[in-house]
């Protein structure tokens, strides 16, 4: 765990506008993780594009899996998941979404969800993935979404590892929050932090006091720029719903103890994509693969089957 920690906090000040802060809590369960799934080690590497450079992990051999991250994190919180779906027989591939982590250099309009689906486009052609298994949390799921509407003959799988954006409105207490000028994506007190950890795990990691303070005092210095993407991030409160059926094999894992989006969504989401096998995940959160990535890639390895 100390490695993991030891990333972010350098990270925090040395990345500039990039937005690497939730790595700090997925530290914790990475590093309490480790001895039970024993995680590969994937290779990292980038590929550049117009705008930027993108950074990604890879790990495994077999058909292509592709991993997306939601808003404010990285492409390490995959990591003992792609790990357990590599040993299965897979390739997968985790970026750094264009504008997070370490995928720098981009304009505040490539945050636009049909911008990263362009991207990403992109990013996978260069790497020669060209027919894939496809996978998104939060954010990152409708990108995933989006991405199978406009390249449906690429995606062989569509697969919402957590509630994705675009299907509900945020949370009664998330949306109580917001609507007192408080926004748990972007805490800048230790106790808005508090809240962050409680809306996004059923049992919230115990993170120690200098990171908190450390990711704080980034959300603090680039505040104004956190502030921008998450309104072009947040102006997407029905892009899959709006976007219609998709034709393609599909999986919602979903938190009954999501704090960001209520479960009561799983419903809505599961008319979007005639068959869908559309699960209830009791005991967790917002961010299944971080909070249960044994259980979460069990599951997802028999859907892939």
């Amino acid at each position: 765990m100390s490695i993991f920690i030891s990333l972010i906090v350098s990270r925090a000040v040395a990345a500039g506008r990039a937005l690497p802060l939730l790595l700090a809590l997925f530290a914790v369960f990475l590093g309490g993780a480790s001895a039970q799934t024993e995680p590969c080690k994937p290779e990292t590497a980038q590929a550049a594009l117009p705008g930027g450079s993108v950074h990604y992990l890879k790990t495994g051999d077999g058909p292509s899996v592709v991993l997306l991250h939601g808003l404010f994190a990285q492409k390490e919180q995959w990591v003992p998941f792609m790990c357990l779906v590599a040993a299965n027989g897979y390739s997968v591939t985790a970026p750094d979404l264009p504008g997070f982590g370490q995928s720098v250099g981009f304009s505040i309009q490539d945050y636009r969800l049909e911008n990263q689906v362009e991207l990403l486009h992109a990013l996978l052609a260069s790497l020669g993935i060209k027919e894939f298994h496809l996978a998104g949390s939060s954010m990152g799921g409708a990108i995933a979404g989006l991405y199978q509407h406009s390249y449906a003959q690429e995606v062989r799988t569509l697969a919402f590892i957590g509630a994705p954006l675009g299907v509900v409105d945020w949370s009664p207490r998330l949306g109580a929050a917001l609507a007192k000028g408080i926004n748990p994506f972007i805490p800048v007190t230790p106790e808005q932090f508090d809240l962050e950890l409680q809306l996004l795990f059923y049992q919230p990691p115990a993170v120690p006091a200098e990171v908190v303070a450390s990711l704080v005092n980034g959300y603090k210095v680039n505040h104004d720029f956190y502030v921008a993407v998450f309104n072009v991030v947040a102006g997407y409160p029905r892009v899959l719903v709006d976007a219609g059926a998709g034709s393609v094999r599909a999986l919602a894992l979903w938190g009954d103890e999501d704090g960001i989006f209520d479960v009561s969504g799983l419903e809505k989401l599961a008319t979007l994509y005639r068959g869908m096998d559309a699960r209830r995940v009791e005991r967790t959160g917002h961010l299944p693969m971080v909070e249960r990535p044994q259980d979460t890639a069990k599951t997802y390895i028999e859907f892939l089957r």
